[in-house]
C-alpha cells in the first residue's frame, strides 16, 4: 500500500491492480471514510474483477445512510452477476437492518465467493458483529489480526491465535495480549482440578495457553507458581509457542527470588530472561545455578544461548558458535545437526564431524523448490544480479516456515 502511494500511476497498465490493493488495504485497516471517498475518485475505466468497486459503492450508500440509492445499485448489481455473491448480500441484508437474524450466524463466511473480497467482507462483518473465521487469519494475518481480536462474537481461540500473531508481528503490545488471555472465563472448579481440566481442554492449544497463564496467577505460595510456570513453558515449547509464553511470564518471571529453593530450575529461569532481553538476570540465574550446584547440559546451554543473543558482531557469533560445536552438534536431531553443517559450510569453517550416513530415511517431506527456480536463482547467484537473487529467493519462501525448508535449499 505504502508503495502504491508513493508513485504517480495514473497511466500506469496495472492501474486496476494497484487500485485493488489500496482499497483492500484500506478496508482490511477499517479506513471507511477513505475507501468511501477512494471510490468517489476512481476512473471510470477501472474494472475489477468480483464487482469490488460495486459492491463498495452499496457499502458506502449503507454507511451514508443512502439506503434507497444502495438497493437500487444493488439490484442493478444483482442482474449483472452471473453467480450471486451470497455472503455480500447476507452481510447487506444485515448492515442495511433488513435482516437481524444472522448476526451470530457462524455460516455466512462457509461458501466464500473469492477471498479476494474478504477485506469488504471483513470491514462489513465488523459492523454486524458478525463472528470472523479462520479463512480471515490465513488470507492476511497482518492487517486482519486486529478486526479478529477486537470481535467479541469471534471464537476465543481464534481471537487468541490472532492475538498471537499480532504480537510477533509487533503490532500489539505483551499488555494487550495478557489481557486478551486473562479475559477467558474459568471457573473455581477448573482451576482446582488443573489435570482434569487441561485434559478436557486438550482440543484447542489457544486455550490451553490461557489456562495455563490463568492458573500462574491464582497460585497463591511461590513455590507453587513455579512450579505451574514450568509446566507452561514445557508445554509452549511442545506447541511451538514457547516465546509467547516467555513474553507474557516476564512480569511473573521478576517475582521469582534468587534462592536455594528455586535454584533448580535456574537454567530454565535463565532461558525466559533472555528471551526477554533482560541479560544481566539470566546471567546471575546461570552463575547461581553453576556456583550452588554445577555445570551441567541445561546451565551451558543457556550461557551459550546468553552469549548468542547478546553478541553484536558477526565475528562473535562464528567464534561463539565454533567454541560451542559440541554443545550444538550433540541436539539428538538430525534435522539440528544438517542445519549445524550447513551454517558451517557457509561460514567456510572446517569441522571434523560428518554427518552419519542414514539408510533408513531415503526421502523427505521438506519441499525443495522447482528446477526452473532453482536454476534461476544460481544463474543469478553466477551472474551477480542481485535483484533477481532477492525476487527469486523471495518466491522460493513463499508460505513455507523455516522449519520445513530443504537444507539444501536453504545453504542455496
Amino acid at each position: 500500500y505504502n508503495l502504491v502511494k508513493s508513485r504517480d500511476l495514473q497511466d500506469d497498465k496495472n492501474l486496476d491492480y494497484y487500485f485493488t490493493i489500496e482499497i483492500n488495504y484500506l478496508l482490511a485497516t477499517f479506513q471507511l471514510e477513505n475507501v468511501c471517498n477512494l471510490k468517489n475518485d476512481y476512473n471510470f475505466n477501472i474494472k475489477i474483477q468480483n464487482f469490488l468497486l460495486e459492491k463498495v459503492d452499496i457499502f458506502c450508500s449503507v454507511l451514508e445512510g443512502n439506503l434507497s440509492e444502495a438497493d437500487l445499485l444493488n439490484s442493478i448489481m444483482i442482474e449483472s452477476e452471473i453467480n450471486v455473491d451470497q455472503t455480500f448480500q447476507e452481510l447487506y441484508y444485515i448492515i442495511s437492518g433488513k435482516n437481524d437474524t444472522l448476526s451470530q450466524n457462524n455460516s455466512i463466511f462457509k461458501n466464500l465467493l473469492n477471498n479476494n473480497l474478504i477485506f469488504l467482507y471483513s470491514a462489513m462483518a465488523r459492523i454486524a458483529e458478525i463472528p470472523l473465521t479462520e479463512t480471515f487469519l490465513l488470507v492476511d494475518p497482518k492487517n486482519l489480526a486486529i478486526p479478529i481480536i477486537l470481535n467479541q462474537s469471534t471464537p476465543i481461540e481464534l481471537r487468541i491465535r490472532a492475538a498471537n500473531e499480532s504480537y510477533i508481528g509487533k503490532a500489539i503490545s505483551v499488555d494487550s495480549l495478557a489481557a486478551l488471555y486473562q479475559s477467558v472465563d474459568f471457573n473455581t472448579e477448573q482451576f482446582n482440578n488443573s489435570d482434569k481440566t487441561l485434559n478436557e481442554l486438550s482440543y484447542s492449544k489457544e486455550i490451553s495457553m490461557a489456562y495455563y497463564f490463568q492458573l500462574i496467577n491464582v497460585q497463591i505460595f511461590p513455590s507453587e507458581r513455579l512450579s505451574v510456570l514450568i509446566d507452561f513453558w514445557n508445554y509452549s515449547k511442545e506447541k511451538n509457542l514457547e516465546n509467547i509464553a516467555y513474553a507474557l511470564s516476564y512480569k511473573i518471571l521478576q517475582s521469582i527470588q534468587l534462592s536455594s529453593e528455586n535454584i533448580e530450575f535456574g537454567s530454565q529461569i535463565a532461558n525466559a530472561y533472555i528471551y526477554n532481553q533482560d541479560y544481566a538476570k539470566a546471567l546471575e540465574w546461570i552463575e547461581f545455578f553453576e556456583n550452588s550446584m554445577e555445570k551441567n547440559d541445561q546451565s551451558s546451554y543457556a550461557r551459550v544461548l546468553l552469549n548468542l543473543y547478546s553478541v553484536d558482531d558477526i565475528s562473535s557469533l562464528i567464534d561463539i558458535i565454533n567454541e560451542n560445536f559440541d554443545k550444538f552438534f550433540d541436539t539428538k536431531s538430525k534435522n539440528n545437526e544438517e542445519l549445524i553443517f550447513i551454517l558451517l559450510s557457509i561460514l567456510q569453517k572446517q569441522s571434523e564431524k560428518t554427518l552419519e550416513v542414514d539408510f533408513e530415511n531415503i526421502f523427505e517431506k521438506r519441499l525443495y523448490p522447482s528446477f526452473s527456480l532453482t536454476e534461476n536463482i544460481k544463474d543469478s547467484i553466477e551472474d551477480q544480479d542481485y535483484n533477481k537473487f532477492l525476487l527469486y529467493s523471495i518466491v522460493s519462501v513463499n508460505d513455507t516456515y523455516w522449519s520445513n525448508i530443504h537444507p539444501d535449499h536453504l545453504k542455496l
